[in-house]
């Protein structure tokens, strides 16, 4: 399946993933494949899904090839203990 990295997705995962830009396509490509499926917004066509403690926020072309729009932190896996 191909996959399409927007420059803004590029940015958030060399940030938040720690990924560099030719590794890009084979992790999109592993959280599509083996990712949790969350749910689905029709009205603005994007899908969200989740591995690793991120979420990562997909649209579709017209040809229904996924695009990578940003990721974010899952701010509810995050375990912060405080001293």
């Amino acid at each position: 399946m191909k996959a399409i990295v927007t420059k803004h997705a590029k940015k958030r995962l060399k940030e938040r993933v720690g990924l560099s830009k030719r590794a890009h396509i084979r992790h999109i490509q592993h959280v599509l494949q083996k990712g949790k499926y969350l749910f689905r917004n029709l009205a603005e066509k994007k899908f969200y899904m989740r591995m690793g403690g991120k979420d990562y926020v997909f649209s579709w072309t017209s040809k229904l090839e996924p695009i990578l729009i940003t990721v974010k932190y899952d701010y509810n896996h995050l375990h912060l203990y405080s001293s």
